[in-house]
């Protein structure tokens, strides 16, 4: 199907009435230098083509649209800062279960029978005292989740999710946030909280959690990730006219009408007693 914008359609059909009008001057010029090599024909007054009014009246047949939809991260700052704090504790308290023999950085019981095969629980949940100061992810109970630092940090990483000009690839903020809120819980306590410690080697269980938690982070931002609004960028319409004919109805088409009037210029130039040259603007 045939598909072009109804900005281009209606403006290239304005565009041929001035060509045509632009071809009929031209014309006119020709029989003007005529009538002036003529003895006679040059009193008489040159033919020119004049359209004072024109009405224009088109069908359209929309076959289509393009839009563009904006994009933002819908969760609420003291909300995600809980969430960040829960999911912090979470990460700790799994951590302080030891790992399984030949199963490193698996965390969980294992199989009755089969020491060999552990049982991946999914995490605990942890209260969240939703009434306490915005950051504190848990009730104070000596956590070091419910930190300042762990406030700043979440509120730093919710801002920068409102704020990414691709809401739909957030992965880069989710993984150097989340990574420095991770450590920042479960880390060597004398550590930097935005960098891992040192000895957070690739075999650490905690590399093994920190990737874990990282993709359901991930999916938790995805999932706040909602459409603003959506905008109509161009309507796009078949200009075939046996199309519009044959293969509509009346609430498929719609009429686009113009009315065209004729308004001409021309520029003379003037010159006065003292030989200064202005140029005048005359409308017809």
């Amino acid at each position: 199907m045939a598909e072009v914008t109804l900005g281009d359609y209606t403006g290239y059909i304005l565009l041929e009435m001035i060509r045509a009008r632009e071809m009929a001057d031209h014309y006119s010029r020709t029989v003007a230098e005529r009538y002036a090599a003529d003895e006679v024909m040059r009193h008489f007054a040159v033919p020119r083509f004049k359209v004072p009014k024109m009405e224009l009246t088109i069908p359209v047949l929309i076959s289509g649209a393009r839009f563009s939809q904006v994009l933002r991260f819908d969760m609420a700052a003291d909300d995600f800062v809980a969430t960040m704090g829960q999911r912090a504790a979470e990460a700790r308290e799994r951590l302080a279960s030891p790992p399984l023999p030949g199963f490193p950085g698996k965390i969980g019981p294992v199989m009755p029978g089969r020491p060999d095969i552990p049982i991946l629980l999914p995490p605990r949940p942890v209260p969240v005292d939703r009434d306490a100061t915005v950051g504190a992810a848990v009730t104070d109970t000596g956590d070091p989740t419910a930190t300042p630092d762990l406030r700043s940090l979440a509120l730093d990483f919710h801002a920068q999710l409102v704020a990414n000009p691709d809401p739909l690839r957030p992965e880069t903020i989710v993984a150097v946030m989340w990574s420095r809120i991770f450590w920042s819980a479960v880390g060597d306590p004398t550590s930097s909280p935005t960098a891992p410690p040192e000895s957070a080697l690739p075999t650490d269980p905690r590399q093994a959690l920190l990737a874990e938690t990282s993709q359901d982070v991930l999916e938790l931002v995805r999932s706040r990730t909602v459409i603003d609004r959506t905008t109509i960028d161009n309507l796009l319409i078949n200009p075939e006219t046996n199309v519009v004919k044959n293969g509509s109805t009346d609430s498929s088409v719609f009429t686009v009408s113009a009315e065209l009037l004729e308004e001409a210029f021309f520029l003379r130039s003037v010159t006065d007693e003292s030989g200064a040259t202005s140029t005048v603007v005359e409308f017809e």
